[in-house]
């Protein structure tokens, strides 16, 4: 883990994690209370956060997805100068490929939205965000079936 830098990479993530915990419980306290309680429950979660549990769990993905060959495959290369380029550079990429996915969800997000008064005048499309139930779809394409125009698109070839 120290040589690919995901020590340090998780250290960094802890932080952010931290961070973004911080910053959550900000903008839910009264002004009054925010300084002395965000104090007190950033640094119970810092001393509560098992960084070692988590270390087994990461070594333990690693297992799982890579052979011990492929693992020593990667300690060559995390060992070698472009590899520790890789390790230091990889954490910076993250961050930004994040931050411009997050923009352009955001500009999508925002075109779609601002399309819907647009659409409300077309005519009406049947779609969810929920897994299509599959009982109600055997229910729907049997009551499609009983009416005479699907029947009749039915028979055709």
């Amino acid at each position: 883990m120290e040589v690919v830098g995901a020590r340090d990479e998780m250290r960094q993530a802890t932080a952010r994690q931290t961070e973004e915990f911080r910053d959550n419980l900000v903008s839910a306290l009264p002004s009054q209370q925010r300084d002395q309680v965000v104090l007190t429950l950033v640094s119970d979660y810092q001393k509560k956060f098992h960084s070692e549990a988590l270390s087994e769990q990461i070594i333990a993905i690693y297992d799982k997805h890579f052979t011990d060959d492929e693992v020593k495959g990667l300690l060559q290369f995390y060992s070698s100068p472009l590899g520790r380029k890789f390790a230091a550079e990889m954490p910076k990429i993250a961050a930004e490929a994040q931050a411009a996915n997050r923009e352009e969800g955001t500009r999508t997000a925002t075109e779609v939205v601002q399309q819907l008064p647009e659409q409300k005048s077309a005519a009406p499309v049947e779609a969810s965000l929920r897994p299509a139930n599959p009982m109600h779809e055997q229910s729907r394409r049997q009551q499609n079936l009983t009416q005479p125009e699907t029947l009749a698109s039915a028979s055709q070839p």
